[in-house]
């Protein structure tokens, strides 16, 4: 099992936030332990054993300060099992048209590192979290609704499946020390 899970975020008004601090919050509950922190305040991976990476969608691109980082760490990032997910309220409608243009908003991620798992999440808009020229752009020109459209189930099981995954992978690992070991 992967004992030390890193958990970053990039968000504006909070919703990303409060989605990977859930995240964090059901590996910790699965006896990993997740440690969950902004993107910006991202270090080292040496203590690790996997990055979970968790990113607002803003006008349909990723927090630019997530993608810096991913640039900029791409190479160690390889080294780790890395899963990624991304909120927007576009995600909040049932349509295919939607969840098809969400599943584009992953490619920066997908161009600089391989992922493990992806989740789309519809987030949460309030008005009074944003400055007054987003507020105006997102009341005026884009019309998004005020209201949390988060699906708490959705993320639960997205991170159920994804501890699943990084417990198998985990397995395989000391199942390979152990046949080095022993000489097999």
């Amino acid at each position: 099992m992967a004992n030390r899970v890193l958990v970053l975020y990039a968000t504006r008004a909070g919703s990303t936030r409060e989605i990977a601090e859930s995240i964090g919050e059901l590996l910790n509950e699965s006896g990993m332990q997740a440690e969950v922190l902004p993107v910006k305040k991202a270090r080292s991976f040496e203590e690790y054993d996997a990055v979970v990476l968790g990113t607002a969608v803003r006008m349909g691109m990723l927090m630019p300060e997530m993608v810096r980082f991913i640039r900029k760490k791409k190479s160690p990032l390889a080294q780790y099992p890395v899963a990624a997910f991304a909120v927007c309220c576009s995600m909040k409608k049932e349509i295919s048209e939607h969840h098809l243009a969400a599943e584009g908003f992953l490619d920066p991620i997908r161009r600089e590192i391989s992922l493990i798992s992806e989740g789309l999440f519809a987030g949460k808009m309030d008005y009074l979290k944003l400055g007054f020229f987003a507020r105006f752009i997102v009341k005026k020109m884009v019309k998004s609704p005020e209201g949390d459209f988060r699906d708490w189930r959705k993320i639960q099981k997205w991170t159920e499946a994804l501890i699943e995954q990084l417990q198998a992978d985990q397995t395989k690992e000391t199942v390979i020390e152990k046949a080095e070991l022993v000489g097999a």
